[in-house]
């Protein structure tokens, strides 16, 4: 969740920066936020879209961001060339990006937490209050954790030697 905030706020410092080396350098950490955030997407659908989904829901989520590249390179052809208040046109391309992943880190925050993430946390309340109806995440507290990889494997079909 703080990466998404990360890359906005550092791209939106790196729009005023007026000497090449701090571009540089905030756009490295603008890297560092886009990095973690790409992680953080699938680890979260991972945990969150059931297994006969998830097929669909990574190609959803891929397919935004591929279609992010040339969204970005037509509004930058349009932008570039432009001087708005005295700023040149690159700078409000990354405004752009910077007040969207805002505006995309507060909707966000209103999505809930993982059960696992949660049973891992020891914050076993809020999977009864907040799941109460999510049969799997009471039951992995109950019987002591989530099975273990082999048995993963087995019970879906996947054992040794079938790769």
């Amino acid at each position: 969740m703080y990466a998404l905030l990360w890359y906005g706020l550092f791209s939106l410092v790196m729009a005023f920066q007026h000497q090449a080396e701090w571009v540089i350098f905030f756009r490295f950490m603008v890297g560092i936020g886009l990095g973690v955030e790409l992680v953080t997407i699938d680890t979260y659908l991972t945990e969150w879209v059931p297994a006969h989904l998830r097929t669909r829901a990574f190609a959803f989520a891929f397919f935004i961001q591929f279609l992010s590249v040339p969204a970005v390179a037509l509004m930058s052809w349009w932008l570039v060339p432009q001087m708005w208040f005295g700023l040149s046109g690159w700078r409000f391309v990354v405004i752009a990006g910077a007040l969207a992943s805002i505006i995309i880190w507060l909707v966000r925050k209103g999505l809930p937490e993982s059960p696992r993430w949660l049973l891992q946390q020891k914050r076993f309340h809020e999977v009864e209050n907040r799941h109460a109806g999510d049969g799997e995440a009471l039951r992995q507290r109950r019987t002591g954790g989530f099975p273990s990889p082999r048995r993963a494997a087995q019970r879906t079909g996947f054992t040794q030697g079938q790769v």
